[in-house]
């Protein structure tokens, strides 16, 4: 029965509540490359205030400083059934849902803060929210790639628009009928976690950090999440090696 239950929750659900665990596994991982055990005790003692360190856990090294936003307001008729921070992560996985992976993750790397009130209009479930990116071009960043995935589906209710350098968004409630995703959440924090896997991997090759994440970026863009998790990839390919050592060499 409880099986049968599960099946109905949407997977993108079941992967939001999974994926601090998911993805806090490479965190602890670069942290303890940086710092050894005594910089896990004391992540653990000081728990980072935001998702951004999940999403990329080379951030919690240098540190994060969330710009604060303030919930929305709302309009007349309008009842508040929740409030608070969005999350890097859940802009993420909602990106994923209608963007190309590379793209979602591009545009939720720009976090900088965000603020968000939900609630019921005319019987409809609706969502309010101001979002600031870490620098200007962050922000414009997601109004595009908020732009294109309110376009991925036609006729769903939803605004994006810039204020005052932030980008304010609203959407509701489709309905049942709506095709509006195409269950990538999955596969979104495999690539999260390809990418913190192949960074801590040339760390420990002693590649300077700067150059392993740079070279990281590279290559996922360059090739699918399925051939770099290969322990074979590029083995006896001098094309697939050619072209590492490019990467290489423009990170330099």
């Amino acid at each position: 029965m409880a099986r049968k239950k599960l099946k109905q929750v949407p997977k993108v659900i079941s992967t939001m509540l999974t994926s601090p665990y998911t993805l806090g596994a490479g965190l602890v991982q670069a942290v303890a490359e940086d710092g050894g055990n005594n910089k896990v005790n004391l992540l653990f003692r000081d728990l980072p205030q935001d998702e951004t360190p999940l999403l990329d856990p080379f951030q919690a090294l240098s540190g994060t400083n969330a710009t604060q936003v303030g919930v929305p307001e709302l309009a007349g008729g309008e009842k508040k059934f929740d409030a608070g921070e969005f999350g890097v992560l859940t802009w993420y996985l909602m990106l994923a849902e209608r963007l190309p992976l590379l793209d979602a993750l591009a545009a939720a790397d720009g976090w900088g803060g965000d603020a968000y009130v939900g609630f019921k209009r005319d019987g409809s479930s609706c969502a309010r929210m101001t979002y600031a990116g870490e620098t200007p071009q962050d922000t414009r960043e997601m109004h595009a790639a908020l732009r294109r995935w309110a376009a991925a589906a036609a006729g769903s209710p939803t605004k994006v628009s810039r204020v005052g350098g932030r980008v304010r968004f609203e959407t509701c409630d489709p309905g049942k009928a709506a095709k509006v995703g195409k269950n990538a959440s999955g596969d979104a924090v495999r690539l999260v976690v390809t990418r913190t896997s192949m960074v801590l991997g040339l760390l420990r090759a002693d590649v300077p950090k700067k150059m392993a994440r740079c070279l990281t970026d590279r290559l996922v863009h360059a090739f699918p999440v399925a051939k770099l998790v290969d322990p074979k990839f590029g083995a006896g390919d001098p094309a697939v090696q050619a072209r590492i050592q490019q990467f290489a060499a423009a990170c330099r």
